[in-house]
């Protein structure tokens, strides 16, 4: 089995020219963890996913390190201090929030056990990317490997 044989062709993704509040509203309305992010020829730019979402929220002190700030009970948690965070950030482009590194991606021949690595390593869902042209191929999710290994 490889990534191709088990990867959804037809992956919901978003656009470089997509704004945060676009992608927040598509990630709720699908209940998904997270959603490529293409050019508009299909070139993989990298993943927008809830971690995008709690950087917003979280104070930047609590993002510098994961092991400096761990307790966050003396800040205020009400509704309205954080959706004004959303806010600020809503009509920002999504390419702010890309990680210049990329998500980790997988070639459409790399083993199935190769996507159970790195979905193990870093979770969410696994792009399937070709390596020459840079082109998203499609996606593939913890679900879809678990649905062809139960049989």
């Amino acid at each position: 089995m490889t990534a191709k044989t088990i990867m959804n062709a037809a992956p919901v993704t978003l656009s470089m020219h997509d704004t945060f509040g676009q992608a927040f509203h598509l990630l709720m309305e699908m209940r998904v963890r997270g959603l490529p992010v293409v050019e508009l020829d299909g070139h993989y730019r990298g993943m927008f996913d809830l971690y995008d979402i709690w950087e917003v929220l979280l104070p930047k002190a609590a993002l510098f390190n994961h092991k400096s700030v761990e307790d966050l009970t003396f800040l205020s948690s009400n509704a309205e201090a954080l959706q004004e965070k959303l806010a600020d950030a809503w009509d920002r482009p999504i390419s702010d929030f890309l990680d210049d590194d990329h998500s980790p991606s997988i070639c459409p021949d790399s083993p199935v056990i190769e996507a159970v690595l790195q979905l193990y390593k870093h979770g969410g869902n696994l792009p399937v990317v070709d390596s020459k042209s840079g082109k998203l191929l499609g996606i593939m999710s913890p679900w879809e490997i678990l649905a062809r290994v139960r049989g």
